[in-house]
């Protein structure tokens, strides 16, 4: 009888935590919200390194989970007769107080998590009270969230895949009658629902490791950089053999006729081969600034790893989020420069007016921007290498 209370126990707890979890926090857009509206931050003055604690939570989390995967697999569920052969229909009860217990863990231990943010949203850039806080960037709880909201997923999946097999595995017709809503899931849905788990809490605790220094540095060596290195290819590729498409028919689809085509093309070659010479000139001269752009943020990174290694880096928070947006519109704004480059087509001029928006936009607005932050990250003698960068850029 008590394995029979047992399971309709974990079957409760299974509901508990979708209306919980699941049903509360469903999206990124409104995870921050309700985080706020259901927790506060601690009272008192003893507060727990945030950091350290989500680790450690991260770790506890990855533990009860693999726990709970095993108690779950098709090993230990079954129960098997005095003669080692399977049941079918009949769960092992050996395994029942098990699993609730360490379902029960994993969800207290994602409760604990959920509890703890609150102490980031505090001291995040976007705080009005800037007084004596330690401030995480909006790039950093971003990544936070959509990895903690990660878990809190997978817990949701993980308790339907442990409702679904104790279905598939009980002899209780009440529990049948009762639970008529059980959606199904596999042996392979359980190993993914825990290999999910497993994933969010590892860039979880890679997350605490890296903290905010270490996410944009790494944005900027692993991503930013590669694309740049992308749009170099392409643009030296282009000047293999130099070719420019028809702005007006950019996709080759022509619809006039032999005649008027004759007629026009005379007139536009000696266009098309100034267009050409003029275009080849350019592109030799942007790929140029982009290897630059590329040692710029080769510096920043280089900058970022020596002010990180100094006391009160929490305080540069907002410059860590303006440059972490700057660089990213770096990236984009590049890539859009070369494909409005060569949309341009016969029709390239160098002081086409989106052509010329674009350069402006990124020189005096993103690259600038940068440069000025990055002098201000450190002591003259440590940032002197920007005032020289900008010098030599704008002479490209």
């Amino acid at each position: 009888m008590d394995d029979n209370i047992s399971v309709t126990l974990i079957l409760k707890l299974v509901n508990s935590i979708k209306e919980n979890f699941q049903d509360i926090y469903t999206d990124e857009n409104s995870f921050h919200t309700k985080i706020g509206q259901t927790f506060n931050s601690k009272d008192g003055n003893a507060k727990p390194n945030e950091l350290e604690e989500v680790s450690k939570l991260s770790e506890l989390i990855k533990a009860h989970a693999t726990k709970l995967g095993i108690v779950l697999s098709p090993s230990q569920i079954t129960k098997k007769a005095e003669d080692g052969n399977k049941v079918f229909n009949d769960i092992n009860p050996r395994v029942v107080k098990p699993i609730f217990q360490e379902l029960t863990s994993l969800t207290n231990s994602v409760f604990y998590l959920l509890s703890v943010l609150p102490l980031f949203y505090d001291n995040t850039v976007t705080t009005t009270n800037y007084k004596n806080k330690n401030y995480y960037p909006c790039f950093f709880i971003n990544d936070l969230d959509t990895n903690v909201l990660g878990i809190v997923t997978s817990l949701s999946n993980v308790a339907q895949a442990t409702k679904s097999i104790i279905l598939a595995n009980t002899t209780l017709e009440q529990v049948k009658m009762d639970e008529s809503d059980q959606v199904a899931f596999g042996e392979d849905n359980r190993l993914i629902c825990i290999g999910k788990m497993w994933a969010s809490c590892d860039e979880l605790k890679k997350l605490c490791k890296l903290n905010s220094f270490g996410v944009i540095t790494s944005k900027i060596n692993t991503i930013s950089i590669k694309l740049l290195n992308d749009t170099l290819t392409e643009l030296q590729d282009w000047l293999e053999d130099p070719q420019l498409s028809n702005s007006d028919d950019p996709f080759d689809i022509n619809y006039d006729t032999d005649d008027d085509q004759e007629d026009g093309d005379l007139d536009k070659e000696e266009l098309s081969e100034e267009a050409l010479e003029n275009m080849i000139e350019y592109v030799k001269r942007w790929i140029q600034k982009i290897k630059f752009i590329k040692l710029l943020m080769s510096g920043l990174n280089q900058q970022l790893n020596r002010v990180s290694k100094k006391k009160q880096t929490k305080k540069l928070a907002g410059e860590l989020d303006q440059l972490y947006t700057l660089q990213n519109n770096v990236i984009v704004q590049t890539d859009e420069l070369v494909s409005t480059l060569f949309l341009l087509g016969n029709d390239f001029d160098k002081n086409d007016q989106e052509l010329t928006s674009i350069v402006d936009t990124l020189d005096n607005k993103y690259l600038k921007k940068i440069c000025q932050i990055v002098g201000d990250l450190g002591e003259e003698k440590g940032t002197s290498w920007v005032k020289t960068w900008c010098t030599k850029y704008n002479d490209i």
